[in-house]
């Protein structure tokens, strides 16, 4: 026998919520496993947060708001332990030149990226310095009446 948290009313130990007030009985039990849910999903440990959102669903009633919220946590855990990407075996790699030949790619690319995004970089402010350019031309052609007020008070 459970006794209900709120009320004190002694229940069956395989009910989730008192009969009499609607307390959740695992209360307790729940927030532990709540916890350890919220670090794991920090960790992106996304197989745990998995196993303890069905535990926690198993500690409430079908038809209450925590069940829902439960359930909806879990389906975004799932979708996030599916899209995963899998990490290589380093068991599995020949040998320890194979390693290196990785970091070396992995090195160029960089350098690729950062030379890539420096040209948009520059690209970007000679874009900004010939509109600001023209702007400025285009606001000494036209007269200050197609403004609404006189440039000097902009």
């Amino acid at each position: 026998m459970i006794e209900c948290p709120e009320c004190g009313r002694s229940t069956d130990d395989s009910t989730l919520a008192c009969a009499e007030c609607g307390a959740l009985l695992h209360r307790d039990e729940l927030k532990a496993l709540f916890q350890t849910y919220k670090t794991a999903e920090i960790a992106k440990n996304w197989a745990r947060c998995v196993k303890l959102l069905e535990e926690c669903l198993n500690l409430v009633p079908e038809n209450s708001k925590q069940h829902f919220q439960f359930k909806t946590r879990l389906k975004k855990a799932v979708h996030l332990f599916n899209n995963q990407p899998v990490l290589p075996d380093e068991s599995k790699l020949e040998s320890s030149d194979d390693a290196r030949f990785s970091q070396a790619s992995f090195t160029e690319v960089e350098r690729k990226l950062e030379r890539t995004f420096a040209v948009f970089a520059e690209n970007d402010s000679i874009l900004k310095k010939a509109f600001h350019g023209v702007t400025a031309k285009l606001a000494l052609a036209l007269p200050s009446s197609y403004f609404g007020t006189p440039l000097s008070r902009c």
